[in-house]
């Protein structure tokens, strides 16, 4: 699985919130289940792009990342909890096919 070290912050604040060791994150990056796979340096200007689109959201930089992401890599899907990606957009139109649980 491919990721970006924004949302592995956030996923350890969410795991840490939630009772668990946030440690266990970083131990999945260790085992090479996790993969960063992200330059944010080269992306700044689409991230700023989407971040302007979304303010109204508002979107987050690991969300940014991720919506990015999914754009760079067309046969992905993103795994995520969060519903404002049922109203995030890919290339400008396209929905992000997501891994997520029903109802969100």
């Amino acid at each position: 699985m491919f990721t970006c070290e924004a949302v592995l912050s956030e996923v350890q604040l969410l795991v840490q919130e939630r009772g668990g060791n946030p440690r266990a994150v970083l131990e999945l990056l260790q085992r090479g289940i996790l993969n960063v796979a992200f330059e944010l340096e080269d992306e700044v200007e689409r991230l700023l792009e989407l971040q302007r689109t979304y303010a109204d959201v508002p979107m987050s930089l690991a969300d940014a990342c991720l919506v990015r992401m999914a754009e760079l890599h067309d046969r992905s899907r993103v795994m995520t909890i969060d519903p404002d990606f049922r109203i995030y957009r890919r290339n400008r139109r396209q929905v992000i096919p997501l891994l997520a649980p029903a109802g969100i």
